[in-house]
This record gives C-alpha cells, sequence and structure tokens, in this order.
C-alpha cells in the first residue's frame, strides 16, 4: 500500500518565521517523516512529503536566516539540525543487536534508510545550504582548514585571497587523498570525496547538511560499536567481565562493530553472496562516514570483497 502524504498544516508557515522555538516546531514533523517513518522501498526512500510542505521549509529557512541577526540565526539552525541528527544515531545505536551478524545486518540496513533520509534533508534545505553554509565554508569554517603544519606560512593563511591559489587547491587535494582522491580524477569524484571529508570532519565544522547527518551517524553509532569495551582489571574485581568483548591475538579487547566483522567473514552460517552483499553494505557505509581509505575495517572489507569478486572494491561499492 502506498505511502501517505504528510500534508502541510494550515498557517504553520507563519507560525515558523519569528522565533528558532517555532522554526523547530515547524521542521520536526517533516523531519521526523524523512528519518523515522516506515518505509518499504528497497532504496530506503522516506515516505512522501507534500510539495507545500516543501516550499514551507524553504521560505521559512528564507524568513528565519535573513533576519537582521543573520548569522547568529544560521548558527542556531546549524544546532538546531545538528541535534536532530544526533538524536537520531543515538536512537540508533540503543536499538543496535549486541553483536554478530544481527548487528552488520541492522547497520546496512540502517544506514541505507538513514542515508536516503539524509539525502532528502539536504535537498530539503538547500537554500540554507546556499547561503549561511557556502558563506560559512568561504570564510574557513569548513572541513578543510590548513595550517602551517601543511607547509603553509601564517602570511599566505591570513591573506583573504589564499583560499583561491593553486597552492591552497593543492593542498586540499593531498588531504583528500584520505578518502581515495587520485590524480586525474573527474570534478565529480572530486566533489564525492570531498562529502567523505566533510563526514570525517570536527563536529564544529560548518558543512553541508546530508554531511552532517553523516557526521553524527558516525560519531553516535559507529564510533561507539568501534571503540573497545572498558575492562577493569582482574586484580581490581576478580569477577568483572565484558559482555560481547574480545580479544585479540596480543590480548587487546576489540569493539563490537570489529567483533561482528570478523564473525561475518570467517562465514559460518552465511552463504557467499549475503557475505557480500553485507560486507559491502557496511565497506559503503564506513567509506561515506568519512573513515579514511587507510582505516583498518575499510581496508579489511575492501580485502574480502577484492578477493571473492576478483574485482576492485571502488566498482562494488555504490556511492
Amino acid at each position: 500500500m502506498p505511502a501517505t502524504t504528510l500534508k502541510h498544516p494550515v498557517g504553520g508557515l507563519n507560525a515558523a518565521s519569528p522565533s528558532l522555538s517555532a522554526l523547530r516546531e515547524y521542521l520536526l514533523p517533516p523531519l521526523d517523516r524523512i528519518f523515522k517513518s516506515p518505509t518499504d522501498d528497497p532504496n530506503g526512500e522516506p515516505p512522501p512529503l507534500d510539495f507545500a510542505y516543501y516550499m514551507g521549509v524553504y521560505t521559512a529557512c528564507v524568513n528565519y536566516i535573513t533576519k537582521p541577526s543573520a548569522n547568529a540565526a544560521g548558527r542556531d539552525l546549524f544546532a538546531l539540525l545538528d541535534g536532530y541528527f544526533q538524536q537520531a544515531a543515538m536512537d540508533l545505536l540503543l536499538q543496535a543487536p549486541s553483536s554478530g551478524i544481527a548487528l552488520i545486518q541492522y547497520l546496512v540496513s540502517s544506514f541505507n534508510r538513514y542515508h536516503a533520509a539524509a539525502s532528502l534533508s539536504g535537498r530539503l534545505m538547500k537554500y540554507y545550504e546556499r547561503h549561511w553554509v557556502r558563506r560559512e565554508v568561504d570564510e574557513g569554517r569548513g572541513w578543510f582548514q590548513p595550517t602551517v603544519d601543511m607547509g603553509m606560512t601564517p602570511d599566505e593563511l591570513d591573506h583573504p585571497t589564499f583560499k583561491n591559489s593553486k597552492k591552497y587547491r593543492k593542498k586540499k587535494l593531498e588531504e583528500l587523498r584520505k578518502w581515495g582522491y587520485k590524480d586525474g580524477d573527474s570534478s565529480e569524484q572530486i566533489a564525492t570525496f570531498e562529502k567523505y571529508a566533510e563526514a570525517a570532519s570536527p563536529l564544529n565544522r560548518a558543512v553541508p547538511v546530508a554531511s552532517m547527518a553523516h557526521r553524527r551517524f558516525r560519531t553516535e553509532l559507529i564510533e561507539p560499536l568501534l571503540e573497545a569495551p572498558h575492562v577493569v582489571s582482574p586484580s581490581t574485581n576478580p569477577e568483572s567481565n565484558i559482555e560481547n568483548a574480545t580479544s585479540d591475538d596480543a590480548g587487546q579487547t576489540k569493539g563490537r562493530l570489529f567483533s561482528a566483522v570478523e564473525e561475518l567473514l570467517a562465514g559460518e552460517n552465511l552463504d557467499q553472496g549475503e557475505r557480500i552483499r553485507l560486507a559491502t553494505g557496511l565497506a559503503n557505509m564506513l567509506k561515506v562516514i568519512g573513515l579514511e581509505e587507510d582505516y583498518v575495517l575499510r581496508k579489511k572489507l575492501d580485502d574480502y570483497i577484492y578477493l571473492h569478486l576478483s574485482t576492485t572494491p571502488q566498482t562494488l561499492i555504490v556511492v
């Protein structure tokens, strides 16, 4: 049965313009619709919004961030959206299976849905991105913030036109190598690698809305699953044990996701086609949320995919 369309509330637009609290109440229903409503779409596409709601959100954002205190309003909206994405990712963590193949199946499915929602929320907030986010990036508050450690002088960094220089662009491309950039890549490929870099950036960097959502998926869901659990020393508490914790050959405790990947690649109780599907989905997720190309878990998954399909991981993973 087709999903019903979320209708624009009567009079909602006027209530959305004056204050941040009113804007929050106006934005929550479409955001909840995008991120939380069930969907039968195989690509995770959210149920539809009324076109009037799209236009209402667009107009509300225009009205809000073009007020006399536009810069402060832009920061407030940034914090509102970031807080929403943070809670959405934290909710996913709370619902995650404790370990094993079930955890990977959950993450691949959840990211499929979350990624589609993040992309749609970016389109919904396009005016905000074009005006406030782009200005923040142009003023040096985006993901790439060069330093003297990159071989740049203080005078260069302080010069207002340095961002337009050949040296700046070269350093930026060098930084993108962490996410897969290679000499000769097209402008479209460079834009994709930059999205990964945005998702990998610290939380205080201004990035587009979809990248902001992916960044929170990383910080609130994936990073906690990658962290090794805190182990109490046996000499302090001999009876203590850490549920779902495993150790490698060196005796170091691993995080839940590392252990789940090892179980996946070992191949017990799964046919090869399903193992490859899950490995590919997980590798794509780690890439999109900003984990660097040489990150150990990405390399493990990419090597597995390459070995079992005799082709490069890049041709297997859909962005």
